[in-house]
């Protein structure tokens, strides 16, 4: 009997279509595993993660701002100064609360006292002239007026002569010798009369002069007494505006001298902030930029008034006004905070500042593990941002930290 194959035969099952799967997807852990294991090895170096930082681009509102600190001052703060040399006598302490047009201080000036007297006795010893001069002005004035009159007088009595002698000389009753010298009377009569006229005119326009110099001497001495009559006037000194005195610029029954300040009024109705701003920014400042402030904790809106075009320490000096018209809470010269705003713009993609701007226009991307420079073109920059003009879209991630010791490789890995 021959046996059959059957025997040896076996049945063989059919392989399932997960098997497969599960082969593909070792092949492509495998083909991963080897990409990672080989992006090590294409960049030119290496670093740690811990000893970096990042930060994303992004897309939204981007303000050009600078920060400054300063002081609360008042926007009005006159100084009262003595109008001459004398003896103060503060009559306010500083912090006193004073109204408009209050009495504050006064000057003892015997100096002053003396000087208006004796400019006073001038003065009405110049009146008594004027007074004097205006009597004989008319005396001289009627002795011209008399002389003219004769001359006009003995003129008409010449005319009348003439022709009398005239008619006798027509009716041969006076001879011709007499006739002529009645001609030379009246002839004589009228150069009287004309030189009469000009003597009066002439010695009536010096008296006017004499009496305007004269009047002229009074005014001048009399501008002289008004003047020191109103210095004595400012010894007693007044409050300008309604307010706080500030502070004594000298003491208590102290000599003075003329135009010495006395003593300063803080005007409590309006404030003003005092900023100190780095001098790379003074070019970048202009009025009625805006302005936040904060005093104590509380926020204020301002405006920028002005820039001082002078620098000391490397600072220049501006001056806020708060827009605010309660000014309850400011105090003089209390510390404040401000932040100018230099320009706004919407839309627009910016980085945070960073060390990585000091190397040069180029930044490294992170993307997968591997940071790679890029070049990169900023704009305008604020005090915590910069703009971005071309290099990078929203999203991307970048090395913040400082990049001096990498800058030459193109491709830096970053291990964990």
């Amino acid at each position: 009997m021959i046996r059959d194959t059957s025997g040896q035969d076996r049945v063989i099952k059919p392989k399932k279509k997960w098997a497969s799967k599960v082969g593909l997807a070792s092949v492509a852990t495998a083909v991963m595993a080897g990409l990672w294991v080989w992006a090590p090895w294409q960049a030119e170096a290496s670093l740690s993660v811990s000893n970096l930082r990042f930060a994303e681009a992004r897309k939204g509102l981007f303000e050009r701002a600078v920060n400054a600190t300063g002081r609360v001052v008042a926007s009005h703060s006159p100084a009262l100064y003595s109008a001459a040399t004398g003896r103060a006598q503060l009559l306010k302490k500083p912090g006193d609360k004073v109204n408009e047009g209050e009495v504050v201080a006064s000057i003892s000036s015997p100096s002053l006292d003396n000087q208006l007297k004796q400019e006073e006795n001038r003065l009405e010893s110049a009146q008594l002239d004027l007074q004097r001069m205006s009597l004989e002005v008319q005396q001289r004035k009627l002795a011209l007026h008399k002389a003219l009159d004769v001359s006009r007088v003995n003129h008409r009595a010449a005319k009348r002569e003439l022709k009398r002698a005239e008619a006798s000389f027509n009716i041969k009753v006076v001879s011709e010798f007499d006739y002529a010298k009645a001609q030379d009377d009246l002839h004589k009569a009228e150069l009287d009369l004309k030189n009469a006229e000009r003597e009066a005119k002439i010695n009536s326009d010096m008296i006017d002069f004499e009496l305007k110099a004269s009047k002229i001497s009074v005014a001048k001495q009399q501008l002289v007494v008004d003047e020191l009559r109103r210095k004595q006037e400012q010894l007693t000194l007044r409050s300008p505006v309604a307010g706080m005195i500030g502070n004594w610029l000298v003491q208590q029954d102290s000599q003075v001298s003329e135009h010495q300040a006395l003593l300063t009024v803080v005007d409590l109705s309006a404030y003003e902030g005092e900023l100190d701003i780095p001098q790379t920014f003074a070019d970048d400042l202009a009025p009625q930029m805006p302005v936040e402030i904060t005093v104590a904790g509380k926020a204020y809106q301002g405006e920028l008034r002005s820039v001082s075009p002078e620098v000391q320490n490397n600072h220049v000096k501006a001056r806020v006004v708060f827009l605010e018209t309660n000014s309850q809470g400011l105090r003089q010269n209390q510390h404040l905070s401000a932040r100018i705003s230099l320009a706004r713009k919407e839309n627009t993609l910016f980085l945070p500042r960073g060390a990585y701007l000091e190397a040069t226009n180029a930044v490294f991307k992170v993307e997968d593990g591997l940071a790679t420079k890029v070049p990169v073109r900023f704009g305008a920059r604020s005090i915590d941002q910069v703009e971005v003009l071309s290099g990078l879209k929203e999203g991307d991630r970048i090395i913040s930290s400082a990049v001096e010791d990498f800058l030459d490789h193109e491709t830096v890995y970053i291990n964990d």
